[in-house]
């Protein structure tokens, strides 16, 4: 005989009765099993989280470094600590670059290069108030910055190629002016050991890149911590 033909023969209450042992017995594995959650008290974080202030593609125009200021107050209350920007700097594509093409590093939209003044995300008054405004607050600041190449230089003749390229620089903030001896090849390395989009690749072996790059005060690296305020 099957367990189902023996049911059909089992008392009503007898049945009822074996499936409430089965429930309780299922609902004690479950309780057993269930972890005790955490008991939060606070939104005030104990580690550091950043949010990342830009997208691909934010809106050209010179707005965004307002876009950012008016949202300090937000981000604070919400735990953020540190704000990632989007390069700061005056790139070949003047209004519409994202940074990503670096010409002038002490461009941050005070000098009329490539067609435009400001920056795709505004003027350097802007982008100051931010900085100072997010200092105010305790917010840290990290800055994305190209070190790896460069974009916008005038055509000369290089004899490590025998041909012309792309890499004189003379950027109007009279800072970091380069020439082909700064870029692979160069009297130090005759190759290069990547190459992205085109863009000359700033050689890091030569003196003066090291330099404008990090060892002087007035240089990039000295500079943005120091005197703009990142972290």
């Amino acid at each position: 005989m099957t367990f189902f033909n023996k049911a059909k023969s089992l008392p009503l209450i007898y049945l009822l009765g074996i499936s409430n042992l089965l429930f309780i017995s299922c609902k004690d594995k479950v309780e057993e099993t269930t972890p005790d959650l955490p008991v939060i008290e606070s939104t005030t974080p104990s580690q550091v989280v950043m949010m990342q202030a830009f997208y691909w593609d934010v809106p050209a125009g010179g707005t965004w470094w307002d876009n950012l200021n008016s949202k300090l107050d937000s981000w604070q209350s919400a735990g953020i600590t540190t704000i990632w920007l989007p390069p700061i700097s005056k790139g070949q594509s003047g209004e519409l670059s994202m940074g990503y093409d670096p010409y002038d590093y002490f461009d941050f939209g005070q000098y009329n290069q490539y067609g435009t003044v400001e920056t795709r995300f505004g003027s350097e008054t802007e982008l100051t108030s931010l900085l100072t405004n997010a200092k105010a607050k305790g917010l840290k600041l990290i800055a994305d910055i190209i070190l790896n190449h460069n974009s916008g230089g005038f055509s000369e003749y290089n004899p490590y190629k025998g041909e012309n390229t792309w890499t004189a620089f003379s950027p109007a903030s009279g800072k970091f002016n380069r020439t082909y001896e700064d870029f692979h090849p160069n009297a130090l390395h005759t190759a290069d050991a990547g190459y992205f989009g085109g863009f000359a690749d700033l050689c890091h072996e030569v003196q003066n890149v090291q330099d404008w790059l990090w060892n002087r005060e007035d240089g990039v690296g000295k500079y943005y911590k120091n005197t703009l305020g990142f972290s």
